[in-house]
């Protein structure tokens, strides 16, 4: 896919889902007894669910051009799984095609998970589905408004941990579930499983 030259901008994804299921075993035992409990750890990536971008329009040299973020006409980067605001001015409709330029290029306006229906703001849904090759332009002046959109898959989370924790008699905290993320994106925990008193802190700290 050819785009037109532009600076690049890569707006972070920003979404809360669950990234991974991880089943352990808790042994807990007094050097004669011991008794075992199944848990199953949920880490879940912090993230929003929708992002604003400011877009304005300025003049440069023979042409008006999108000023996105205080970048003027750079290729966007997209995450998948993010819904994205872009605020733009009214005079100049910010909108999607997958053909260079839009409609003033040929082609046909993108309007799958775009909602355009609030003057000044255009919101679309990046999904597995949005197609690649993807463009944005403006829907009244050709040209100097348009550069290209790369979209980004949602990185996954890294979990690091044993699939069995021991603690002594009297002990109650278990072990640390550590999870990293490629975005550096907060991360937060739960547990589901038998039983009802297993914990598990902000930190990743299992306790009982």
């Amino acid at each position: 896919m050819k785009h037109q030259q532009g600076y690049g901008i890569r707006y972070q994804h920003q979404i809360m889902k669950v990234n991974l299921a991880y089943s352990i075993t808790v042994t807990a035992t007094d050097g004669t007894n011991s008794s075992t409990q199944e848990i199953t750890i949920n880490i879940n990536d912090v993230r929003e669910q929708t992002i604003q971008v400011s877009v304005e329009a300025n003049n440069n040299g023979s042409g008006n051009v999108y000023v996105i973020n205080g970048t003027q006409r750079p290729n966007l980067d997209l995450v998948k799984g993010v819904t994205y605001t872009f605020v733009h001015p009214t005079a100049h409709p910010f909108r999607f095609s997958t053909t260079a330029d839009g409609t003033h290029g040929g082609g046909t306006e993108y309007t799958t998970g775009v909602n355009t229906g609030s003057s000044g703001t255009t919101i679309i849904k990046v999904t597995d589905n949005t197609p690649e090759g993807l463009y944005y332009y403006c829907s009244i002046h050709s040209r100097y408004y348009c550069n290209g959109i790369n979209l980004i898959d949602n990185a996954r989370l890294n979990l690091l941990l044993d699939a069995t924790f021991s603690a002594a008699e009297n002990q109650t905290s278990i072990g640390t579930v550590t999870a990293t993320d490629a975005d550096g994106d907060d991360v937060t925990y739960s547990i589901s499983g038998t039983g009802t008193e297993s914990e598990i802190t902000s930190a990743g700290v299992l306790t009982f």
